[in-house]
């Protein structure tokens, strides 16, 4: 057990190590949700890294007026009130709340990018939520 738990450590390790290098180097990385994102939808993203601690919540909303899809980020979801949401916005029906980590790996499998959980057992695994959001990516191409 403690002989798997080291080897996750050493894995998590290496996936913080390999995107801090590539935002050094060659600048083939992004952090932030807004940045990740982007990079998500037009396809460059060829792994995603998001710290488990991330505690956000994701509301996929149908406009009814224009069945356009509209998707929100709750960085607070403490504050997430779908009661006064319905009552602001008549013409959105909410018809998924799901918790950030769900909503990217599901964004990521949709172009083939691969999904790094990040702990915060680690020193490396810190400083990546601390300083990066909690979510990175190593892009394909710039």
């Amino acid at each position: 057990e403690t002989l798997l738990k080291d080897t996750e450590i050493m894995k998590e390790r290496k996936n913080v190590a390999d995107f801090l290098e590539a935002i050094a180097k060659n600048a083939l990385a992004v952090f932030g949700h807004d940045a990740v994102n982007e990079a998500l939808d037009l396809g460059k993203v060829q792994s995603v890294l998001v710290s488990e601690a991330i505690e956000w919540r994701v509301l996929k909303a149908l406009n009814t007026d224009d069945d356009s899809e509209h998707v929100e980020v709750f960085r607070n979801p403490s504050k997430l009130d779908v009661g006064r949401m319905a009552t602001e916005f008549p013409h959105l029906e909410i018809v998924e709340d799901i918790d950030y980590l769900d909503w990217i790996k599901e964004k990521a499998q949709e172009t083939g990018a691969i999904v790094k959980v990040i702990s915060r057992e680690t020193p490396e695994g810190d400083q990546f939520y601390n300083a990066f959001e909690g979510v990175g990516a190593i892009l394909r191409y710039k």
